[in-house]
């Protein structure tokens, strides 16, 4: 799924199309959306997608922490990293590789781009007048 590269004693997360990466999520890769809750509110969410705190990664992903997301098995897991935009998706994709996992991508332009592409999305939570959905 990636051409993740090692540039600098760095590892760079492939960026990917929306389309390609929902045929990753599609073949079995998890999707993991790193908005804020005010931005999944205002613009809707992937259905299926899990929500994590960038600045949480530790805590979400460590294969051996307590309140690690189930859906994380390996470090072998796929991985698909969406967000508002590249800025907030690509620094937590790094962070990933940066962890062990093997196979992280985040999607060139964020979830604008997603939902652009026609893509599996629910509306966003004000277009149904309730505000204090996340």
């Amino acid at each position: 799924m990636t051409d993740n590269t090692d540039t600098a004693d760095r590892l760079t997360p492939a960026l990917v199309t929306p389309v390609l990466a929902a045929a990753a999520v599609k073949g079995g890769a998890v999707l993991v959306d790193v908005r804020s809750a005010k931005g999944r509110g205002e613009n809707g969410e992937v259905p299926g997608a899990i929500v994590a705190d960038r600045d949480a990664l530790d805590e979400q992903f460590g294969l051996d922490s307590p309140t690690k997301h189930a859906e994380i098995v390996s470090l072998d897991q796929p991985i698909v990293v969406v967000c508002g935009s590249i800025a907030g998706s690509g620094p937590v994709a790094e962070g990933l590789l940066e962890r062990g996992f093997r196979n992280v991508v985040h999607v060139d332009g964020g979830f604008a781009a997603w939902k652009a592409a026609g893509l599996p999305a629910n509306e966003p939570a004000s277009a149904h007048g309730d505000e204090t959905r996340i």
